[in-house]
């Protein structure tokens, strides 16, 4: 080695050090979802980004088989998600465990969460179920030494233990069985976890754990619950009710922290009927009314649905500017972007229209567009007056005016066809984006 060559590589060390350093200086929200559970994965990932936008994160979501158009209205919140696909090691662990046990049949993909025991080269991991709501920023834990931040489950609520053999609950620690038993139990829907508690060696001890032998003699319908309480036993530090007030247990939480649910940073929708079930929420019509924390989850819905298309709109129209030349024109239509065979054209436009539609008119006069084949729909956008100053400083929001919007059926040869599609709301998009949407026939 010569002597010119020594301050090379200290210099290449020093740079791939700082990337580490970097990297390592991150936060990890990870999450879990199915096609089912695509709206609350939605608002889960939406608000922690809405209360977080300065805090350097990855947003990692773990899934076995959303398709392409699935991914893409996640990946409309941030240029931050990411994907991750289920291992065959645990898709086949599950696989067995429910053959064996009939009564997880319809879960196994809880267990899809413990895939984020894979993701290392972050400081912080932030492990939550995808029925959340944040509601207040959280970053306060991101500091914290200890090595798994997490809050109080049903048992620990009400002041008993469980035996960590079968986990049913007990009034006295003297009566568990050979097992022992299991204090400071906690809820595995909002995790905070150190990166000493990840890798591919903590992940191997909790898929070891993922066998039917591991109920044995249980009759819980706890799933991955289960698993991380026994595995993690003596190394959590249980935390307020504020971080995941479980609505199931809004009673018991109100009592013993005098904690209410419009009162705490996030809210944990951990019930049979979750906010974004329809038809489900019809047998409430018979039955005591939904809990009021829902209300809140509503509005952040349509507030995430507005960031989301509003992203989305800009992006096409930065896009359109490479078709027409010219300079970058703002948009301010609540849209979203789906791979399919439509495109827009500009009708009638009442007041601004926007540069996404001006521009594919361009487009058309120029003979690059496809040939109009049938009209599908027509559709009417309102902004709002009452919202209008709170939309984001780079969008441009004309408050009362309207554009008609017309789509088209067409035969596009060109790479990137999209589709406008316009939420299918009971109500119109109001709040505090200040996008509400009117459809007319």
């Amino acid at each position: 080695m010569t002597t010119r060559s020594f301050p090379l590589i200290v210099d290449a060390v020093r740079k791939t050090a700082m990337k580490a350093g970097a990297r390592q200086s991150k936060i990890c929200f990870a999450t879990a979802t199915t096609a089912d559970f695509l709206p609350g994965t939605l608002v889960t990932v939406g608000s922690f980004l809405k209360h977080h936008p300065d805090t350097d994160v990855d947003v990692v979501v773990i899934h076995d088989g959303l398709d392409e158009r699935q991914r893409a209205s996640l990946a409309a919140l941030s240029d931050r998600v990411r994907f991750v696909s289920v291992s065959s090691e645990l898709r086949e662990r599950c696989a067995r465990v429910g053959a064996a046990l009939p009564r997880f049949a319809e879960r196994l993909s809880e267990f899809h969460q413990l895939e984020a025991y894979r993701l290392t080269g972050y400081r912080k991991l932030l492990l939550c179920d995808g029925d959340l709501l944040f509601r207040q920023p959280i970053r306060e834990l991101f500091d914290s030494q200890d090595a798994l931040l997490c809050c109080g489950e049903f048992a620990y609520l009400s002041g008993r233990c469980l035996d960590a053999a079968t986990f049913a609950p007990l009034d006295d620690p003297a009566h568990a069985g050979p097992a022992g038993a299991l204090d400071s139990t906690f809820n595995d829907g909002f995790l905070c976890i150190d990166a000493s508690l990840t890798g591919e060696g903590c992940y191997a001890d909790l898929l070891s754990m993922l066998t039917p032998e591991s109920w044995r003699g249980s009759d819980t319908f706890h799933t991955k619950q289960f698993l991380q309480n026994r595995y993690f036993a003596g190394r959590q530090t249980l935390i307020g009710s504020t971080y995941n007030f479980v609505l199931r247990h809004a009673g018991l939480i109100t009592a013993r922290e005098g904690l209410t649910a419009r009162d705490a940073k996030v809210l944990h929708f951990n019930l049979p009927v979750k906010p974004w079930m329809p038809a489900a929420m019809l047998r409430w019509t018979c039955e005591p009314a939904p809990v009021p924390a829902f209300d809140l989850w509503y509005d952040a819905w349509t507030e995430c649905l507005s960031a989301a298309h509003l992203r989305t709109a800009r992006r096409l129209d930065r896009a359109a500017a490479g078709w027409g030349g010219g300079g970058t024109e703002r948009c301010a239509m609540l849209l979203h972007a789906w791979p399919g065979p439509y495109e827009p054209s500009q009708t009638g436009a009442r007041g601004a229209g926007t540069g996404v539609l001006r521009r594919a008119a361009r487009h058309r006069e120029r003979g690059r567009d496809a040939r109009i084949r049938d009209r599908a729909q027509q559709q009417r956008l309102h902004l709002s007056d009452a919202g209008a100053g709170h939309l984001p400083a780079d969008v441009e929001s004309p408050p009362g005016r309207s554009v008609r919007v017309r789509l088209h059926r067409t035969e596009h040869p060109g790479p990137r066809p999209f589709t406008l599609v316009f939420a299918p709301l009971a109500r119109p998009l109001h709040g505090p984006r200040g996008l509400r949407l009117d459809t007319q026939p």
